[in-house]
């Protein structure tokens, strides 16, 4: 067999297309872990009250802020790389949602988050505001090696 048509076909069989085109396929569940934290935080708070006693309400005030809150800023920044919902209005209005619970603006994450990755089309590549040999360019905030 030529050696092209063999390497053509293990790239169609390769371990980490199959897993892609799996990963793709799979639905996002998000939005379910959302109302998941949401219910949980109404019912820590919940239950502070009904107790009304200073260490339920520490103790409802600690697990809300570890489990539930915390999820909530994951999922919400698991929006800013649109993996809430393949319709966009839907993923940026859970980001949106999600984040503002923090009072954080899901547009000055998304745009905070790109400055510290690396640029696509450099894979391979360290490039970045954290390694010293680049710099982010302030006008037009690409990323320009320091000669």
């Amino acid at each position: 067999m030529c050696r092209r048509l063999v390497e053509v076909i293990h790239a169609r069989r390769s371990p980490s297309r199959i897993a892609r085109k799996k990963l793709s396929t799979q639905s996002y569940r998000s939005i379910p872990r959302i109302f998941l934290d949401l219910r949980l935080w109404a019912g820590a708070a919940g239950l502070a009250i009904y107790v009304h006693r200073w260490w339920v309400t520490v103790i409802s005030v600690f697990l809300i802020g570890f489990g539930p809150f915390h999820d909530l800023l994951v999922q919400g920044h698991e929006g800013t790389h649109d993996l809430i919902s393949r319709n966009r209005r839907v993923n940026d209005l859970f980001t949106w949602f999600t984040l503002s619970l923090a009072g954080i603006s899901a547009e000055a994450h998304r745009r905070g988050g790109a400055l510290s990755q690396p640029p696509r089309g450099n894979v391979g590549s360290l490039v970045g505001p954290f390694y010293p040999d680049f710099e982010v360019c302030t006008a037009c905030e690409c990323f320009k090696m320091e000669l």
